[in-house]
């Protein structure tokens, strides 16, 4: 899933905007799962191969960083719109790691991105329509620590229905417990961290 929404769906070759065919080519992808169990990873490793991409963090990222704001010059006092990552990304990936940490605002933000491939934007007498054709590519971890088996994702993601029902794939990654596993990997890191240790004192 995550290859795949590195060539997108079905782009027209002269790159139109929208045809009767068809109303998006973006594929957008959820990542959900328990903490520490690799999402963050499969994301760089994407951002790396992708020719055009932009990656953010939930956590301290607001609407207005997400889609477009309104910015005044100091000098001339006219006001100008400046895009967010959402729009910035047009045409590429954007990576949204702890996309739960996400303002519900913000969550909501990226429907008509996400459903439009644009953004439209009144503020300041400034009406503009700006293209996003943009994969959303997103991690999020579940709201009770750890993915349960017996809820469903709805109900373990701080994730409004309207913006979790745009994504196209959803992908758990669960952490099983094995005890004598999790026992080899801490053992052979303490034997790491010794041979490490022995080598800087040497």
């Amino acid at each position: 899933g995550l290859l795949l929404s590195l060539f997108e769906g079905n782009r027209p070759d002269d790159d139109t905007f929208k045809t009767s065919q068809m109303d998006r080519w973006t594929i957008h992808i959820l990542l959900i799962g328990d903490p520490g169990i690799g999402k963050s990873q499969l994301i760089q490793a994407l951002k790396k191969r992708a020719p055009k991409n932009i990656s953010i963090s939930g956590t301290n990222t607001s609407q207005a960083g997400l889609t477009v704001s309104a910015v005044k010059d100091e000098l001339t006092g006219t006001w100008t719109l400046e895009a967010g990552a959402v729009i910035l990304a047009d045409t590429g990936n954007l990576c949204i790691d702890e996309f739960d940490k996400l303002s519900q605002a913000a969550q909501k933000a990226l429907n008509e991105p996400m459903e439009q491939s644009s953004i439209g934007s009144a503020k300041v007498g400034l009406v503009q329509t700006m293209s996003a054709r943009t994969s959303i590519i997103a991690a999020a971890n579940p709201k009770y620590g750890k993915f349960r088996k017996e809820k469903g994702i709805g109900e373990q993601l701080d994730i409004p229905d309207s913006t979790l029902s745009r994504f196209d794939l959803v992908f758990v990654l669960e952490d099983d417990i094995d005890k004598d596993k999790d026992r080899d990997l801490a053992d052979n890191r303490r034997s790491e961290e010794r041979r490490v240790g022995k080598e800087c004192r040497s």
